[in-house]
């Protein structure tokens, strides 16, 4: 199972993408044509499947379908979750930026967990202008210049955020936007010139990044082919995991599935005895059970296959809200402890 620095890695990446990242702007009517090209004749399709923006050999994926969360009963109780967090309060306080609201697809990959380098591809709401002004008042915010320029027919505007690393923001396409470091500007766009041409077939909305198809019901995944990092006293952590969430669209209950990797069958039963063992611990605790969040750890299950390790639990809209006021309040406990 993954312990607890697991899912602070799942938080801090996808928060990281939220915050970074901002309101997608929208590539100019101007240069999307230019991409387009003038006619078939003369930007031919091109063959074989679509390029990702992402780069090859990333060892990080995450995805968030935002619209999902927009139809949930529990979509304000998310969005005021992640403004609060101090991450989003570091990269995008005072920018208006609203990730529910303003989103509708999220994907993020990187070369490791916590990576100064990170490619994120957002499908987003909204105007051009509005982004522009977003990305403005992120600006003014930081007293940070904002740059725009343009990169083969792409608008490219800088981050106004401190990062280790330069990040600028691409126009890829209506209501697309590519975050990725200022030295991938010239990649992404010749990606999103490649996108630009197929849909002279495809139609001018065809969606074409192959990590923006989502399975029927998926809500958010995160994929990690790094080696977790091991803590004293825990079991030997998998080498590899795969979160997913899934949603039933009538209920909007919550499935949860953990797959692990682990180098041998004695390490992936350890995790497994331990998981369980922990569930049943904390389920069993005064304030988790005066939270109505002892349910969820109670229906964990759990099984080994040879080394991996399948891990399963829902939780209801309700049970959602609540774990969420639950983190809120862990966080602003640990923030007034350092």
């Amino acid at each position: 199972m993954l312990h607890r620095r697991s899912w602070l890695a799942l938080v801090s990446c996808l928060s990281l993408l939220f915050a970074a990242c901002g309101p997608a702007p929208r590539a100019s009517d101007e240069a999307t044509a230019e991409a387009e090209g003038t006619s078939g004749s003369e930007t031919p399709t091109p063959s074989g499947p679509p390029p990702s923006f992402l780069p090859e050999g990333h060892r990080v994926l995450a995805r968030l379908d935002m619209a999902r969360v927009r139809r949930s009963p529990v979509a304000a109780d998310v969005e005021s979750a992640m403004v609060a967090t101090q991450t989003w309060q570091n990269l995008a306080g005072g920018s208006g930026i609203r990730p529910v609201q303003d989103l509708d697809v999220m994907v993020i990959g990187a070369d490791a967990v916590y990576a100064n380098r990170r490619v994120a591809v957002l499908r987003y709401v909204g105007t051009e202008a509005m982004v522009r002004e977003r990305l403005l008042a992120l600006s003014v915010a930081r007293s940070l210049p904002l740059t725009w320029s343009e990169t083969n027919g792409f608008a490219v505007a800088t981050m106004p955020v401190a990062l280790p690393v330069p990040h600028s923001v691409v126009l890829t396409a209506s209501h697309e936007i590519v975050i990725c470091p200022t030295d991938e500007v010239a990649r992404v766009a010749a990606v999103a010139r490649d996108h630009a041409a197929r849909r002279a077939s495809a139609g001018p909305e065809a969606i074409l990044e192959p990590q923006l198809t989502f399975a029927a019901g998926e809500l958010a995944t995160m994929i990690s082919t790094e080696a977790m990092e091991g803590r004293q006293g825990y079991p030997t952590p998998p080498q590899s995991y795969r979160l997913h969430a899934m949603e039933d669209d009538a209920s909007h209950q919550l499935f949860l599935y953990v797959h692990g990797e682990f180098a041998t069958e004695a390490d992936a039963q350890a995790s497994l005895d331990w998981a369980l063992a922990a569930a049943r611990q904390y389920a069993g605790e005064f304030l988790v059970r005066g939270a109505g969040l002892n349910r969820p750890l109670e229906a964990l299950t759990g099984t080994r296959q040879g080394t991996a390790v399948d891990l399963q639990t829902n939780m209801t809209a309700e049970e959602v809200r609540r774990g969420l006021g639950a983190a809120a309040l862990l966080q602003m406990m640990q923030q007034r402890s350092q």
